[in-house]
Order: structure tokens, then sequence, then C-alpha cells
């Protein structure tokens, strides 16, 4: 049987559009799986938070799952996979740090090699 949407967003039917997408909100800060990585529970309850929401949101929608109708849409999925691992840094903290010095030493030089070819070439056009 399907979860009843309302009681996934912690409603009573005659909620208001603006309470509704409050109740989104708020359980959807509460259990974003962003906000908790690795959760699989927080998973599962943010698909069937969006599901009501998607159903809830929309007015048309709202009438035809209250009128009892399946074309309604669906409840959140049967199944959660686990997200994804991060993926580690291409490059680690002292290799960024060691091209930033290096970028940087690279600039000076160039721009002491500029300020030394202007000397030298008033220098040479003086005499």
């Amino acid at each position: 049987m399907a979860e009843d949407h309302y009681q996934t967003l912690g409603l009573t039917p005659g909620a208001g559009a603006n309470e509704v997408r409050a109740a989104y909100l708020r359980r959807m800060r509460e259990h974003h799986p962003d906000l908790r990585p690795g959760d699989l529970d927080a998973a599962r309850t943010a698909l069937a938070v969006n599901a009501a929401y998607a159903v809830l949101g929309d007015q048309g929608r709202r009438r035809a799952y209250d009128a009892g109708c399946s074309t309604a849409g669906p409840s959140a999925p049967a199944r959660v996979t686990a997200p994804e691992p991060p993926r580690p840094r291409a490059y680690s903290e002292q290799r960024v740090a060691t091209r930033q010095a290096v970028s940087a030493t690279v600039l000076r030089l160039a721009a002491a090699a500029l300020v030394l070819g202007l000397v030298l070439l008033f220098t040479l056009s003086g005499s």
C-alpha cells in the first residue's frame, strides 16, 4: 500500500499551498542526503518527501490524489542505493601549494627581467 503523502509531510488534508511548501522544506532540511551522507534512511525519507511534494504541490495532481485516483503519481521508489563515496582529489594539497609557489616565482622573475630590459634599453639609448 502506498504511503499517505499528507502523513509524509506531516500535514492534514486541508493544508494550504504555503503550508505544503513549508512542510516540504522543513522535512528536506531534516533528511536531505547531502546533509546526511551515507544515511540510507534519510535518502529514503527524502525521496518520499519529494514524491509527496510532487503530488501535493501541484493542484491538479493533488485534486486527483484527494479523489483517490491512481493517476496522482507514484510514491517513493522502493529501493534506494547507497551514495557514491567522494572521489579523491586529483592533486595533493602539497602539490597544489608547490605549484602556486613556482608560478609566483616565475612571475617575479619575468617582472625582474622586464625591468632589467627597460633599464638597459634606456641606458644604451642615452649614450
